[in-house]
């Protein structure tokens, strides 16, 4: 019946063999005259505006007038979407009289904006671009869906992205430890494998862009793609994948244009298991090695060889030191392995609800961010820091997830917005000397305490060591989470040669008391027994076939002309696999004396 169901809602949808759309559909609204944002607000067409709460900060930044939203047919291939993009820039510069946009884009709106870079990119339309969550070589999950693998979704790690993507400070991991939803997951199962469904989906290009480089050749001869019968979709789809998927194609580009002025860069999700089943590292929906467009990646939870050393095959300079504190992600590998940010325990599509990233965007585009080194509060790679997450923690001297000899403190914070929290222990594991802090400490909201581990030696630690937090959140659960983080111990030659890894600023901290607060009545100085958990870390275009675009209302545009001012294009996307995407391309004017 869920199937049924399903079909019939894709039945309009449906394409031909060589990728027309069977029915009469258009995409609305279109142009960049109908979609500025400040027409669509004016319009009373909000629900038009694609990532809402990004595009308030936007306004902020530069106003509602200097907004636009790019709309496309989500079905086409990413050669028709970098054209019709291109052909939009060139809409949105006459009218504006700008010489260069700024592109930002979430998921499939980052991989068609990386496809537009790559060939158009050499008309120097744009200035700076962010892709954040970017589809660049697809997701696993489609290449297993057309080939009629078995999804092996994990659910309490679904459960795990809910709660990051409503704010949950609950845990409620407890919960798939005493039911099964085995049964659950072979019944999507059975839908997943329809060959009528998969027929369905197998003929929309956009989704055949979705297959990764390294499972192309096969999943195309399984669904029997061809030359012959499918045409313009066969053609654009091999194009696509040669061009920018296959070798370092996309890198060598990514580099020639960043030569020619070009800023681009990438935020990545890690720390949750692919929704494919692979065990791949993924944001749940896109795998790492495929967001970051090649960076090198271990299986999620493992960890590389203790004799692991960076490849260095897209970036080799011996100043640059790319590997995560997990030992698991190896970024000189990837297209972008100076402007690419890694963030364990973003879930695909939440960089704006995690403060850090939210941050990393807004300094990328408007303020001074270059690349992962010129400012220490945006490291390569972090975890997120959303108040769900509840505790942070980090040595004081040097970038989160490293130990250097230069750090005398662990500085642990509360991120909730909502509750104190009581952190109950902290212990230290694969260092020379097990360490074990027992001495209960309630930290109000916002509060930050620093603990003495000089004693510690973590010269010779483990790769990677770990750092375990046991606490409690002050709600009505009660229950005692786990957190578990690893960091890397590195040695005085090693940072002599890193020193982007440590820290330039100052973190204030507050000393740790073994006394909680009086209302507080839990007992302090408590010993806990640790359980064993893992904790790893739109809005829709309507399609309408009699809408044109053409009725957006006359706006008085707002002086424009001071040095600062920008022009921002909005575009937005919701594919059948349930991936949010948005791209926002921003545009500088040139300052008045030019």
């Amino acid at each position: 019946m869920v199937l049924d169901l399903v079909k019939d809602t894709l039945e309009f949808l449906r394409m031909t063999e060589d990728g027309e759309s069977e029915t009469n559909l258009t995409y609305y609204p279109k142009g960049a005259e109908a979609t500025r944002v400040s027409n669509l607000i004016a319009n009373g067409m909000d629900a038009y505006i694609p990532e809402s709460k990004f595009v308030e900060v936007a306004i902020e930044y530069v106003g509602a007038e200097n907004v636009f939203g790019f709309t496309f047919d989500w079905r086409r291939s990413q050669l028709d979407y970098a054209a019709a993009l291109d052909e939009y820039i060139q809409d949105v510069k006459e009218m504006t009289g700008c010489d260069q946009v700024d592109l930002m884009g979430l998921s499939h709106g980052g991989q068609y904006g990386t496809t537009y870079l790559y060939y158009y990119g050499e008309k120097n339309d744009v200035r700076r671009a962010m892709l954040t969550n970017p589809a660049t070589g697809g997701t696993s999950l489609v290449s297993s869906l057309f080939n009629g693998d078995y999804i092996d979704i994990d659910v309490k790690n679904v459960m795990q992205w809910f709660q990051y993507v409503f704010d949950w400070e609950e845990d409620y991991d407890w919960i798939f430890d005493i039911i099964s939803l085995d049964v659950v997951v072979d019944i999507l199962n059975l839908g997943f494998q329809d060959e009528e469904l998969i027929h369905y989906v197998s003929l929309i290009p956009s989704l055949l862009d979705f297959i990764p480089i390294d499972k192309f050749d096969e999943t195309i001869e399984n669904i029997g793609l061809t030359p012959e019968k499918n045409g313009k979709t066969y053609y654009d789809t091999v194009k696509y994948h040669n061009d920018v998927q296959r070798g370092t194609n996309l890198a060598d580009k990514f580099a020639e244009l960043q030569e020619n002025g070009l800023k681009v860069g990438y935020i990545v999700g890690t720390g949750y298991y692919a929704l494919s089943g692979t065990g791949n590292n993924s944001d749940i929906l896109i795998d790492t090695y495929l967001s970051s467009a090649g960076a090198t990646c271990a299986p999620l939870g493992e960890c590389f060889d203790e004799d692991y050393v960076q490849q260095g095959t897209v970036c080799d300079d011996p100043t640059h030191y790319h590997i995560s504190p997990d030992f698991d992600i190896d970024a000189s590998t990837g297209a972008l392995p100076d402007t690419t940010w890694y963030v364990k325990g973003q879930g695909h599509g939440q960089y704006f609800n995690d403060p850090y990233t939210r941050e990393i965007v807004c300094e990328f585009l408007w303020g001074d961010l270059e690349d992962v080194y010129s400012d220490d509060r945006y490291p390569q790679f972090n975890i997120t820091q959303k108040s769900s997450d509840s505790l942070y923690a980090c040595f004081d001297n040097t970038d989160y997830g490293y130990h250097s000899s230069d750090d005398t403190a662990l500085v642990i914070t509360n991120l909730s917005t909502e509750s104190n929290i009581r952190l109950w222990s902290v212990k230290i594991e694969g260092a020379n000397t097990e360490y074990t802090y027992n001495r209960s400490k309630v930290l109000e909201i916002g509060e930050s305490i620093s603990i003495d581990v000089e004693p510690i030696d973590l010269s010779s630690a483990d790769t990677p060591f770990t750092i375990t937090l046991t606490y409690t959140i002050g709600n009505d659960q009660h229950t005692f989470v786990v957190k578990t983080l690893n960091f890397t111990a590195m040695t005085d030659e090693e940072m002599e040669i890193y020193t982007h890894l440590a820290k330039c600023t100052d973190t204030e901290t507050v000393e740790p008391s073994p006394e909680a607060p009086a209302e507080d009545t839990a007992t302090d100085d408590a010993d806990v027994n640790e359980p064993v958990t893992d904790v790893p870390a739109t809005d829709d275009t309507s399609a309408d076939n009699t809408a044109t675009g053409d009725n957006a209302a006359d706006v008085e545009i707002p002086n424009t002309e001071s040095a600062n001012t920008a022009v921002y294009v909005l575009i937005a996307f919701v594919s059948l696999a349930a991936c949010g995407t948005t791209a926002i391309i921003l545009k500088r004017k040139m300052r008045k004396a030019r």
